[in-house]
């Protein structure tokens, strides 16, 4: 028997730079990203998966894989 744990997860005013990728996460659960800036990321910069539902507001993405993957 598989149990699920309800996760929340916020992410705000972060510089994320120089990360190999998905520097935000998460999977099963809600999450919220606001106002961060992610610069050479070389995969995916945000990534959510798996029933997650993920909120992503005014965010700045410069030299990204990709900004945000489900």
């Amino acid at each position: 028997m598989t149990t699920r744990t309800s996760l929340s997860h916020h992410a705000g005013h972060n510089r994320f730079e120089n990360v190999s990728s998905r520097p935000p996460s998460l999977r099963f659960g809600t999450g919220h990203s606001a106002n961060d800036y992610f610069r050479d990321v070389g995969g995916s910069a945000i990534h959510f998966r798996m029933g997650t539902q993920f909120l992503v507001q005014n965010n700045v993405f410069g030299k990204t894989g990709t900004g945000a993957s489900a």
